[in-house]
């Protein structure tokens, strides 16, 4: 399995708007890491309940980057830790 990024150059779409009153694509690229076994296992949707017959599962709702600052966003809580919002 690979988590995949898609990395965009917003600065120049940005200035060519602001400057010269002109929407421009941003450019982009993709990146792919390789994930080992056991981040595949961490990934894993955990199963929540079902409905109308079916297997209900957790969802993932934002993938970010930790440069390993206490981000806002986790609000400090541990790695793999449980939070309800």
């Amino acid at each position: 399995m690979r988590l995949g990024f898609i990395i965009a150059n917003c600065h120049e779409t940005r200035m060519r708007l602001e400057f010269e009153n002109e929407w421009v694509p941003y450019k982009k690229r993709v990146v792919f890491i390789n994930l080992t076994d056991e981040q595949v296992k961490q990934l894993k949707c955990e199963n929540v309940g079902s409905s109308l017959g079916k297997e209900v599962y957790e969802e993932i709702l934002e993938v970010f980057i930790d440069n390993g600052s206490v981000d806002k966003q986790t609000h400090g809580v541990e790695q793999n830790a449980k939070i309800n919002y």
